[in-house]
């Protein structure tokens, strides 16, 4: 008897000592497949990830003074053209190639040049620009030789996925990291306090000056969104690292058409001023919480005045297309034409 159970404890510690094994190779299997996934994200996007220049005049303010140039009979300081930084990407829209990039990144901008992986520089005009979204769209000389970047469905994104963040960060071109979606759809301030990028991509990804305009893509390869600001302050002087957001690709491609066609976008407006439904106003109102938007003003001589939409009325859907929340209303008028009509 002893020998049997001997034999049972030999042949446990070896079935326990084989499942170890086995799990060790599991998760040395799934660390070696998840990173092989990255390697070939990265290689799918970087060949289209270019980096762009942009050359603006420096105005300084003693320049406004014609009063000093009379007396002396030259400026305070001479003209300086000012070079900054930012990053893009290589997309096709319409059967055509165009480089994305951040508004901020060539907003005035007097000349704009795009540099390639290969060290070649092209000429490139701004060829549209939405100061809403930050984005722009560059029509390139010799971009048909370029590589096109996938573009993904930034709406099937999921809070945990990996993303990473390709650009030129201070000038390190085509520098890679990656991170997670930390979050999604943020309303985030402006940094010109003219009211909120909405809808953003929150991430961990670390993004650096001169990443502005480079692609967040995700683990397949596919551009998700664009890199756009860096938190680094709080309101309060505090430090912050790893929070950082991009525009949703989705709303860039939704304006595409307009900014390639005449180099603005038009937004449809409501005329409204609008609030969620909190479960305190929900239950004053006597409806379930999300199941609407609050109109807590209507602008005058507005088409929701003219539509007979009045304060404190509660839109519930547009066109059949039901409403949970004031960003949900807002992305289905925002990208209608002007003009069109809607049921309410």
């Amino acid at each position: 008897m002893r020998r049997i159970m001997m034999g049972l404890f030999a042949c446990a510690a070896i079935g326990v000592g084989a499942v170890a094994l086995a799990q060790a190779d599991i998760q040395e299997s799934i660390a070696a497949s998840g990173q092989a996934a990255i390697h070939a994200a990265i290689d799918r996007v970087a060949p289209a990830v270019v980096r762009v220049e942009a050359v603006t005049k420096r105005v300084f303010p003693w320049e406004k003074f014609d009063w000093f140039w009379r007396f002396f009979g030259e400026p305070p300081f001479p003209e300086r053209k000012v070079t900054s930084l930012g990053s893009g990407f290589v997309i096709e829209f319409g059967g055509e190639k165009y480089v994305l990039t951040n508004n901020h990144v060539v907003d005035e901008a007097e000349e704009v040049r795009v540099i390639s992986q290969d060290g070649k520089i092209r000429r490139a005009e701004v060829l549209g620009t939405d100061e809403m979204l930050d984005v722009a769209v560059l029509k390139v000389e010799g971009i048909a030789e370029l590589p096109v970047a996938p573009l993904g469905d930034s709406d099937a994104l999921r809070v945990g996925d990996w993303v990473i963040a390709i650009g030129n960060p201070l000038g390190f071109d085509y520098t890679v990291t990656l991170g997670i979606v930390s979050a999604l759809n943020r309303d985030v301030p402006r940094p010109d306090n003219r009211g909120y990028f909405r809808r953003m991509i929150q991430t961990d990804a670390a993004i650096n000056p001169g990443n502005s305009g480079g692609p967040l893509v995700n683990a397949r390869g596919e551009v998700v969104g664009m890199n756009t600001i860096i938190a680094r302050m709080s309101s309060e002087g505090i430090a912050i690292e790893g929070i950082n957001f991009a525009v949703p690709i989705n709303e860039i491609v939704r304006v595409l058409p307009q900014l390639v066609s005449k180099g603005t976008v038009t937004r449809a407006w409501l005329g409204v001023y609008i609030q969620d439904l909190t479960p305190e106003l929900a239950a004053q109102f006597g409806v379930e919480p999300g199941s609407g938007v609050l109109v807590s003003d209507v602008v005058p001589g507005s088409p929701a005045e003219a539509a007979g939409i009045k304060r404190g009325d509660i839109i519930a859907a547009v066109d059949g297309n039901p409403v949970h929340n004031t960003n949900e209303l807002q992305l289905e008028i925002m990208y209608r034409q002007p003009g069109d009509t809607v049921t309410v």
